[in-house]
Protein backbone atom coordinates (compact mmCIF):
# COMPACT_ATOMS: atom_id res chain seq x y z
CA UNK A 1 0.00 0.00 0.00
CA UNK A 2 2.74 2.56 1.02
CA UNK A 3 5.02 1.41 -2.04
CA UNK A 4 1.86 1.79 -4.18
CA UNK A 5 1.26 5.62 -2.98
CA UNK A 6 4.52 6.67 -3.60
CA UNK A 7 4.10 5.93 -7.52
CA UNK A 8 0.51 7.42 -7.60
CA UNK A 9 1.51 10.80 -9.08
CA UNK A 10 2.26 9.26 -12.28
CA UNK A 11 -0.90 7.58 -12.69
CA UNK A 12 -4.27 8.69 -13.95
CA UNK A 13 -7.17 8.55 -11.72
CA UNK A 14 -8.47 5.24 -13.01
CA UNK A 15 -5.20 3.84 -12.90
CA UNK A 16 -4.56 4.94 -9.20
CA UNK A 17 -7.98 2.94 -8.68
CA UNK A 18 -6.62 -0.05 -10.48
CA UNK A 19 -3.13 0.06 -8.23
CA UNK A 20 -5.46 0.65 -5.07
CA UNK A 21 -7.19 -2.62 -6.16
CA UNK A 22 -4.36 -4.77 -6.97
CA UNK A 23 -4.97 -4.70 -10.61
CA UNK A 24 -2.15 -2.86 -12.20
CA UNK A 25 1.40 -4.18 -11.22
CA UNK A 26 4.04 -1.81 -10.83
CA UNK A 27 7.50 -2.82 -11.52
CA UNK A 28 9.51 -0.40 -9.70
CA UNK A 29 12.52 -3.17 -8.55
CA UNK A 30 13.67 -3.43 -12.18
CA UNK A 31 11.90 -6.97 -12.07
CA UNK A 32 10.47 -8.12 -15.33
CA UNK A 33 7.15 -8.85 -14.95
CA UNK A 34 6.71 -11.44 -18.28
CA UNK A 35 9.64 -13.58 -16.05
CA UNK A 36 8.01 -13.78 -13.27
CA UNK A 37 4.92 -14.72 -14.90
CA UNK A 38 7.03 -17.46 -16.16
CA UNK A 39 8.40 -18.53 -12.54
CA UNK A 40 4.84 -18.66 -11.19
CA UNK A 41 3.69 -21.01 -14.20
CA UNK A 42 6.40 -23.07 -13.68
CA UNK A 43 5.80 -23.54 -9.65
CA UNK A 44 2.22 -24.73 -10.51
CA UNK A 45 3.48 -27.28 -13.06
CA UNK A 46 6.01 -28.79 -10.98
CA UNK A 47 2.68 -28.82 -8.06
CA UNK A 48 0.87 -30.29 -10.45
CA UNK A 49 3.98 -32.60 -11.89
CA UNK A 50 4.36 -33.63 -8.59
CA UNK A 51 1.02 -35.04 -7.85
CA UNK A 52 1.80 -38.41 -9.57
CA UNK A 53 -0.73 -38.14 -11.66
CA UNK A 54 0.05 -40.60 -14.69
CA UNK A 55 -1.48 -39.11 -18.00
CA UNK A 56 -0.58 -37.28 -20.96
CA UNK A 57 -0.75 -34.15 -19.30
CA UNK A 58 1.88 -35.14 -16.87
CA UNK A 59 3.82 -36.50 -19.67
CA UNK A 60 3.85 -32.94 -21.19
CA UNK A 61 4.26 -31.36 -17.68
CA UNK A 62 7.49 -33.28 -17.54
CA UNK A 63 8.28 -32.56 -20.39
CA UNK A 64 9.11 -28.56 -19.73
CA UNK A 65 8.59 -27.87 -16.42
CA UNK A 66 12.23 -27.69 -15.20
CA UNK A 67 13.71 -26.97 -18.47
CA UNK A 68 11.64 -23.89 -17.99
CA UNK A 69 13.45 -22.47 -14.95
CA UNK A 70 17.02 -23.39 -16.43
CA UNK A 71 15.42 -21.15 -19.12
CA UNK A 72 14.28 -18.58 -17.15
CA UNK A 73 18.35 -18.87 -15.38
CA UNK A 74 19.34 -18.16 -18.14
CA UNK A 75 17.61 -14.79 -19.19
CA UNK A 76 18.13 -13.47 -15.33
CA UNK A 77 21.80 -14.94 -15.41
CA UNK A 78 24.32 -12.71 -14.44
CA UNK A 79 27.69 -13.31 -14.47
CA UNK A 80 29.87 -14.42 -11.48
CA UNK A 81 33.22 -15.04 -10.16
CA UNK A 82 33.03 -18.98 -8.91
CA UNK A 83 33.42 -17.89 -5.54
CA UNK A 84 30.15 -15.76 -4.92
CA UNK A 85 28.59 -19.18 -7.03
CA UNK A 86 29.78 -21.75 -4.59
CA UNK A 87 28.22 -19.17 -1.71
CA UNK A 88 24.88 -18.69 -3.27
CA UNK A 89 24.53 -22.29 -5.32
CA UNK A 90 26.81 -24.95 -3.10
CA UNK A 91 26.77 -23.38 0.51
CA UNK A 92 22.85 -23.63 0.64
CA UNK A 93 23.15 -26.89 -1.19
CA UNK A 94 25.60 -28.16 1.52
CA UNK A 95 23.51 -26.57 4.68
CA UNK A 96 20.16 -28.00 3.05
CA UNK A 97 21.60 -31.27 2.69
CA UNK A 98 23.84 -32.09 6.00
CA UNK A 99 21.10 -30.42 8.04
CA UNK A 100 18.25 -33.28 6.81
CA UNK A 101 21.00 -36.13 7.25
CA UNK A 102 21.61 -34.86 10.37
CA UNK A 103 17.98 -35.14 12.01
CA UNK A 104 17.58 -38.17 10.22
CA UNK A 105 20.41 -39.27 11.63
CA UNK A 106 19.47 -38.51 15.13
CA UNK A 107 15.58 -39.19 14.73
CA UNK A 108 15.20 -41.89 12.71
CA UNK A 109 17.84 -44.28 14.29
CA UNK A 110 20.44 -43.68 10.83
CA UNK A 111 23.25 -46.33 10.86
CA UNK A 112 26.75 -45.65 9.67
CA UNK A 113 25.86 -47.41 6.35
CA UNK A 114 23.20 -44.97 5.79
CA UNK A 115 25.01 -41.73 6.20
CA UNK A 116 27.49 -42.48 4.36
CA UNK A 117 25.50 -43.79 1.91
CA UNK A 118 23.95 -40.79 1.89
CA UNK A 119 27.12 -38.61 2.16
CA UNK A 120 28.28 -39.93 -1.21
CA UNK A 121 25.14 -38.77 -2.56
CA UNK A 122 25.20 -35.54 -1.38
CA UNK A 123 28.58 -35.41 -3.07
CA UNK A 124 27.80 -37.00 -6.15
CA UNK A 125 24.25 -36.38 -6.43
CA UNK A 126 23.11 -39.96 -6.27
CA UNK A 127 23.90 -42.52 -3.64
CA UNK A 128 25.44 -46.12 -3.67
CA UNK A 129 22.11 -47.75 -4.85
CA UNK A 130 21.55 -45.11 -7.30
CA UNK A 131 18.89 -43.09 -5.85
CA UNK A 132 19.22 -39.37 -5.69
CA UNK A 133 20.14 -38.33 -2.02
CA UNK A 134 17.59 -39.29 0.13
CA UNK A 135 17.21 -36.58 2.63
CA UNK A 136 16.21 -33.72 0.52
CA UNK A 137 16.40 -34.55 -3.03
CA UNK A 138 14.91 -31.06 -4.10
CA UNK A 139 18.35 -29.77 -3.98
CA UNK A 140 19.09 -31.42 -7.42
CA UNK A 141 19.12 -28.19 -8.74
CA UNK A 142 21.41 -26.15 -7.35
CA UNK A 143 25.03 -28.20 -8.20
CA UNK A 144 23.25 -28.44 -11.96
CA UNK A 145 23.04 -24.86 -12.02
CA UNK A 146 26.79 -24.28 -10.38
CA UNK A 147 28.40 -26.92 -12.88
CA UNK A 148 26.27 -25.15 -16.02
CA UNK A 149 27.74 -21.82 -15.25
CA UNK A 150 31.42 -23.37 -14.15
CA UNK A 151 30.99 -25.03 -17.37
CA UNK A 152 30.04 -21.49 -19.46
CA UNK A 153 32.65 -19.61 -17.77
CA UNK A 154 35.15 -22.17 -19.20
CA UNK A 155 33.53 -22.29 -22.43
CA UNK A 156 34.03 -18.35 -22.80
CA UNK A 157 37.81 -18.59 -22.13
Amino acid sequence: MQEISRYKRFLTESEKDDAFMGVVKIQTNGRIEEVDIMRGIGIILVVIGHMGINSAIFRFIYAFHMPLFFFISGITYKEKRTVDNLKTLILPYAVGGLVPLALYAVFNRYGWLDIVNDLRGLVGGCSADGFYFTPNPALWFLPCMFMLRFIDKIAKK
